[in-house]
This record gives structure tokens, sequence and C-alpha cells, in this order.
């Protein structure tokens, strides 16, 4: 008896219409790209910007030319608190010393360190409230961009709080209790602001 092989293909079994089908797709390989970059020096903490002023550092005089020998001799800035406002301007409080006694002392400086010379012309301002000395301490900046200083006026038998609010160009905002200062008195020996909220 002889015996013949078939051969026969196999098909997927039909489906009804509108039975759906699923699908198994490979997923797409990952495909690796390089992206060009600006320049930039990635610093370790702690080091020095080397933007930022004179090899990351900045020095400020309150006296400026024309100060006599006296001033020089005795002169002394201070800065006590840092405020940076949104616009990346940094703003700096505290005292400088001169001949007659001690001022607030403020200074703004642009991102890259250099005094802000749309602030009282020169990125600096001093202010005096009459008495033997008067210390910044703290700043804290508005949303209008206002600048607001407490720290302490001293009177040779002690001292008050002290609040100054400057307008954003570096003058005394004058719609600050008529003056854009303000000192209150705790009846006690020495008033100190040190700290400031808004």
């Amino acid at each position: 008896m002889s015996f013949t092989p078939r051969f026969r293909s196999l098909k997927s079994p039909s489906r009804p219409t509108g039975t759906a089908r699923r699908s198994r797709k490979r997923p797409d390989a990952l495909r690796l790209g390089i992206e060009a970059m600006e320049d930039r020096v990635l610093l370790a903490a702690g080091d020095l910007d080397s933007t930022f002023g004179v090899g990351g550092l900045v020095t400020t005089d309150f006296l400026g030319p024309g100060s006599d020998f006296l001033e020089q001799f005795v002169s002394g800035v201070r800065g006590d608190s840092i405020a940076i406002q949104a616009d990346g301007k940094t703003v700096v409080v505290g005292s400088t010393r001169h001949a007659a006694g001690i001022d607030f002392a403020v200074a703004r400086y642009n991102p890259d360190g250099s005094l802000d010379t749309s602030f009282d012309g020169d990125g600096r301002v001093t202010t005096d409230f009459g008495n033997i000395f008067e210390v910044g301490s703290a700043v804290a900046i508005q949303a209008d961009g206002k600048i607001v200083v407490a720290g302490s006026r001293g009177f040779g038998t002690g001292a008050d709080f002290a609040l100054v609010r400057y307008n954003t160009d570096g003058s005394l905002d004058t719609s600050f209790d008529g003056d854009g200062k303000v000192t209150t008195d705790f009846a006690g020996l020495n008033d100190e602001a040190s700290g400031l909220a808004l």
C-alpha cells in the first residue's frame, strides 16, 4: 500500500467582523543623543564665584574721595544683613562709622557685584537719625521693591528701635511716618531690633 504525504497551510482562525485584535509590537529601541550646551563652569561647593566682583569678592567704601584724614582714620563699615531682590540684585545693610558718629549704611549691588548706580546715584546710602550712633541690623524687601531696614539708634544713655523705609531708588520713603524713619522706645535701657519680617 502506498502513502502519499499531504501538506496544508495553517492559518489563524478567522475572527468575526468587528473583533479587536491585540497588537504585539516591539517597543522602539532606546535612542541616545548628545545635545550641545552653553559653556559653563561647575564650581565645587564653597568655591568663590569669579563672575561676581573681583575673584568672587566685593569691598565697598562709604567715604569715597575727598574725605579728610580724621574721617579716614576713624572710619569703618560693617555689613550685618543681606537680602536678594526678585531681579537678582543684592542689598546689604549695616553701619558706617565716621568722625561724627555711626549711621545706617545700605548698599545695593548688581548681579555681577558692581554697585547699582540707580540706587542713590552711586549704589550707597547712609541715614542719620541725629544721634550718636545708628546701626542697621536687618533688611527685608517688600513686594513693590521698597527696602525696609531695622536696627537701633543710640543716644548715650540707651538705645531705641529704629526703622527706615527706602524707595527703590534709595531715597527715603516719605509716605512712611512722614520722613521715612521711625523710632520706638520701649522704656528700656537698650531697645535694639535685630530681625525683621513683612
